[in-house]
């Protein structure tokens, strides 16, 4: 090897190898690490709706959800953070707070 003309000598092989096998580790779990960062695991943001005459956790889900995301999980997301539990039913001008996306 050399570095800017000067030869360096591996004394041990199996030491290089493991260092670099090292390096190569952490470089792979910290991209794997700014990768999930970058992805959007953040906690999401929250909008608060005032349920009208008529509504469903459904309706509600389907007016602001996303495409990308199934409306049953936004439907389950709703309920859990609202403390809604199986059949709960939501009445008017209640205050539900809904993930934006």
């Amino acid at each position: 090897m050399s570095i800017a003309g000067k030869r360096i000598k591996v004394v041990d092989e199996k030491r290089l190898a493991l260092a670099v096998s090292v390096i190569i580790f952490f470089m792979l779990l910290l991209s794997t690490g700014l990768a999930q960062i970058v992805k959007g695991d953040e906690m999401p943001v929250y909008g608060t709706y005032i349920v009208k005459e008529g509504d469903t956790l459904w309706a509600i889900a389907k007016d602001y959800g996303s495409d990308k995301i199934d409306i049953r999980d936004i439907v389950y997301e709703i309920s859990i953070h609202n403390g809604i539990l199986g059949n709960d039913h939501i009445y008017p001008n209640q205050r539900l707070e809904i993930p934006l996306r």
